[in-house]
């Protein structure tokens, strides 16, 4: 071993997580694995296993670096550059939001309910990273996939994720909030997540969301706090088949006014979904 390495093993997650100050400590230890994996290439099986690691200088003033930005806020993802969503792994950077636990059960809904039908037709209306059109190719391989986005840095990115976990999928740079006017697909499910949060909630909100990550999928104006949803809807009266799937991710605080907003486009068996945090999430209808 040089002069500039030092031997560490398990006490060097231990140290690590004493030097991130935000987070609860499970929060601390998770990111932690996370960085250590990514910058010194440690497995966690390693560490638990109190396995000896020779690490250099250079990749101490790395981590050093990591957990500055870490402690500024920085969500890790960006920093790894990748998060995992439904067991595949997904790129991401700012320029996409980072994919959330809810997000996850909304797609595996939609798996598990249309698992195996033929012909199927999807479209993922606001596919940022691609998490959602991507995992529903990958797990739903007969379906052709169509995914909009109005922002090209965020379609690149949802590119790359379709090729590394080799999925399908057709990417469309366009605005959902004018998409009715533009396409003419038939199609058999369409499912959204779009920006719902509203302006006057962002004093809720933690500083890794608010400062770094991208406003344009996240926040709409309190006086048209629906506008997404009403877009959507519209589009999808036009172009769902009859008995077609409407699958949307909604604001927790506005679920029966979404729902009555649906309603009013012809859509039936409207049902609000709660998720594993017990709040209501999710929009489930038919044409």
């Amino acid at each position: 071993m040089s002069a500039s390495e030092n031997k560490f093993s398990k006490d060097l997650h231990q140290k690590t997580v004493a030097s991130i100050n935000v987070y609860d400590e499970r929060e601390r230890s998770a990111i932690t694995f996370l960085l250590l994996e990514y910058i010194l290439g440690i497995e966690k099986s390693d560490i638990l296993a109190n396995k000896e690691i020779a690490v250099s200088h250079l990749k101490r003033e790395e981590l050093e670096e990591a957990i500055d930005r870490i402690n500024q806020g920085e969500p890790v993802q960006y920093i790894t550059g990748k998060t995992q969503f439904l067991n595949l792994t997904f790129k991401v950077n700012p320029s996409v939001l980072i994919p959330r636990p809810e997000t996850e059960e909304l797609v595996d809904i939609i798996i598990k309910e249309n698992k195996g039908r033929k012909g199927l037709r999807v479209m993922d209306m606001g596919t940022g990273s691609g998490c959602i059109a991507v995992s529903l190719a990958y797990n739903l391989p007969e379906a052709e996939v169509l995914a909009v986005d109005i922002s090209k840095s965020a379609l690149y990115v949802a590119a790359e994720n379709a090729s590394i976990n080799h999925a399908k999928v057709t990417f469309i740079n366009d605005d959902i909030l004018n998409l009715a006017e533009t396409n003419s697909t038939k199609l058999d499910v369409i499912v959204s997540n779009p920006p719902y949060v509203r302006y006057s909630e962002k004093k809720e909100m933690q500083k890794n969301v608010l400062e770094y990550e991208p406003k344009l999928a996240l926040f709409v104006d309190d006086n048209e706090a629906l506008i997404y949803y009403e877009k959507i809807a519209l589009f999808s009266a036009r172009h769902l088949e009859n008995g077609g799937l409407l699958y949307l991710e909604i604001n927790e605080m506005l679920g029966k006014e979404t729902a009555a907003l649906v309603g009013s486009f012809g859509f039936n068996n409207i049902e609000i979904k709660n998720d594993l945090f017990g709040k209501p999430r999710f929009i489930r209808c038919s044409k």
